[in-house]
This record gives C-alpha cells, sequence and structure tokens, in this order.
C-alpha cells in the first residue's frame, strides 16, 4: 500500500527510557512510531500500517500532513484515537488549476495513454482524465485532495525526545538585511528586522545563502490570509531545514501586517525550521503567536 503520509527518510534515534511517574507525551521534533488506518467518508480504506511495521516520524511540519501531526501531538504511549482530518489540514482543496493539458510531442514512442491510466514525471503519479489526438490531460493534484481523512492512530512508541534548538552562533551581521525573493510572478523585496529578531532572521538567511529556497514553490495561498513556501519544490520534493527546529522569537515591535513575512509552525510554539509565509491583509490574530521578522518593502502587488 502507498505510504502518503510520510516522505521517505533515514532517521537514526536512539531509545530513551523515563524514570517521572508521568507518561511521557508525543511533542514536536520527537521521534515517534505508530500504527494507523485510514478510511475516507464512504467507509472505505485507503491506507493502513496495520500488519506492518509501525510508520516511523519526526514530529515536525515537513514530515506528515498537518492534521495528523496536530493529532498525535500529546498522546502516550498505548494511546489510541479516531480523528477527521478535512481537506485544509489534509492534502488540500481541490485545485482545478493543477489539471495540465499536454502535447503528445513529450511523450515516449509508442506510449499512448488512456483514461484512468497512471503516468510518472519521475516522482508524481499522474492519472490521465482526458485523451485526444494531439494532447492528454493529466491531473496535478493529490489523490486525497479534496477529501476528509478519518484516522485511527495508535501511538506505539516515542523512539527519542528531541528540544529545539536555535542555530549554533548567530553569526555577525547588519541590524536589518534587504532580500530579494525572484519568483515566476515578479520579484518580492522584504526588509528583514535582525536587531528585533536576529535567530530567526539568521536562520532564514543562512538557509537563502545554502539556496534551500532555490526552486520552492508557494505550495499554500489564501486569499485575504497568506501565501506559505519554504519546503515544497516545483516537482513534489519536500525539503527539510538541515538546521532543525527555532525558537520561537515575538518582539513587539515586529507585527503581522500587509506584507509582514512570519515563521510557518506546528501548535508547538517552538517547531519552525524553514517554512515561512507572507501575510495578505494585517492578521493581527497571530501576533505574540507566530514569529514575524520582516516585510515586503516593494512587490506588495506580486
Amino acid at each position: 500500500m502507498k505510504k502518503y503520509l510520510l516522505l521517505i527518510l533515514v532517521i537514526s534515534a536512539l531509545v530513551i527510557g523515563g524514570c517521572g511517574s508521568e507518561p511521557a507525551q508525543a511533542q514536536a521534533g520527537d521521534t515517534i512510531k505508530v500504527h494507523y488506518t485510514g478510511t475516507l467518508d464512504d467507509g472505505s480504506q485507503f491506507d493502513s500500517s496495520v500488519g506492518s511495521d509501525p510508520l516511523q516520524f519526526v514530529m515536525a511540519a515537513e514530515q506528515v500532513i498537518p492534521g495528523f501531526l496536530k493529532a498525535v501531538e500529546g498522546m502516550k504511549v498505548g494511546e489510541t484515537k479516531t480523528v477527521t482530518i478535512p481537506p485544509e489540514d489534509g492534502y488540500g482543496e481541490y485545485d482545478e488549476t493543477r489539471i495540465e493539458e499536454v502535447s503528445r510531442d513529450i511523450l515516449p514512442p509508442g506510449l499512448d495513454p488512456k483514461i484512468g491510466e497512471i503516468l510518472t514525471d519521475g516522482i508524481n503519479q499522474l492519472p490521465v482524465i482526458a485523451v485526444s489526438e494531439t494532447t492528454i490531460t493529466v491531473d496535478h493534484n493529490h489523490p486525497l485532495a479534496g477529501m476528509n481523512l478519518t484516522f485511527e492512530i495508535e501511538l506505539v512508541e516515542i523512539v527519542s525526545k528531541a528540544t529545539p534548538t536555535s542555530i549554533p552562533t548567530p553569526f555577525e551581521g547588519p541590524t536589518t538585511y534587504i532580500a530579494v525573493m525572484n519568483t515566476s510572478a515578479g520579484n518580492i523585496t522584504l526588509e528583514l528586522f535582525r536587531d528585533k529578531v536576529t535567530n530567526t532572521v539568521d536562520n532564514f538567511v543562512k538557509l537563502a545563502r545554502d539556496g534551500f529556497y532555490d526552486g520552492i514553490i508557494f505550495h499554500r495561498i489564501q486569499d485575504d490570509f497568506m501565501i506559505q513556501a519554504g519546503k515544497e519544490m516545483s516537482n513534489g520534493t519536500i525539503k527539510e531545514s538541515p538546521y532543525g527546529l527555532i525558537n520561537r522569537e515575538i518582539h513587539p515591535g515586529v507585527r503581522h501586517f500587509d506584507g509582514t513575512i512570519s515563521m510557518a509552525r506546528s501548535s508547538h510554539p517552538d517547531s519552525a525550521s524553514a517554512e515561512f509565509f507572507i501575510c495578505d491583509g494585517a492578521q493581527p490574530v497571530l501576533d505574540d503567536e507566530y514569529a514575524a521578522f520582516g516585510i515586503v518593502v516593494d512587490g506588495i502587488e506580486v
């Protein structure tokens, strides 16, 4: 069966024991093992780990869908729960703009796809939904996009506990940076407030200088709320920061105005790593909750 929840990663983990009287709870950054069964609204099962090895993953935004991460956070070993995850916390709403018509000229010689067949671009599986003499139409949406997903989850083991840490040592730098995002829709220029949220800006700058953000897409776009990026490549590959998680930095002088750039995270305050979002309109409800660290100074129309 396909494992839709987790990118395949090689994880080295130490098994630790506890001596406290209270059972440990799964928290952001922990490496855990779970058994799960996933079903759709009609009761059909689309995936399950039961009968095979439990699923092991690190509790971070890049590892599993947001709703699954929220569900396991705070669970204790041996605990079970059932949760229904809506599309916005799963694989997103079905997006008609991700349907693509391509010329047959790009297909390998002799390939004659039929409706319902699955093609691949080397990474993604793309169902064929229409054909003509000169073109084929494929669907880039995830197979579970737009669907409510119900999971029965059992926390089998907390393999290792992790404490979020900031990048090792802030490097010498100016009080502010000017960063330019080159996008397919135009350039976005930001001022980053290093004097107010030093570790957050240093983390972002290090990733940018490393080329980590080269080729990423804005994978979440919500009118009058935000555009979000920092993990997904144009070919569907998901990236993970080499610097791990960073502690949340909040500064009263950096608020979530129209064009503010801020760090995305899971429900744990100290779980940001590489993902960021830019506010579309003022979002005061995010103040003191998310680590704002700069603002658009040119290119807000982009």
